[in-house]
């Protein structure tokens, strides 16, 4: 199976889904920073960008969020279907 017949995630819908839950987590101490975009027709390296009008083609769709207490957290959803995920516990 080559790239253009693998199942794509709409990172657009992706994006409207994520940001219709910033009021839920806002109400419980979880900001969400501004989404990050990787565009796959970009050349190397793909700068992250939070304008989605600069992207052509979609490759990723990030998200960083910070609690209270200083945990935080990004999650990278790519559109072939898969995520990334990495976490910063607190200091203190």
């Amino acid at each position: 199976m080559n790239q253009t017949d693998q199942p794509r995630l709409d990172l657009d819908q992706v994006a409207g889904e994520l940001t219709s839950r910033q009021a839920i987590w806002s109400s419980k101490g979880v900001t969400a920073a501004p989404l990050t975009w990787r565009d796959s027709q970009a050349a190397w390296p793909q700068p992250i960008l939070t304008n989605r009008h600069q992207i052509t083609e979609p490759e990723s769709l990030g998200v960083r969020l910070s609690a209270g207490n200083g945990n935080e957290a990004l999650v990278v959803i790519w559109r072939g279907g898969w995520a990334t995920s990495t976490y910063w516990p607190s200091a203190s």
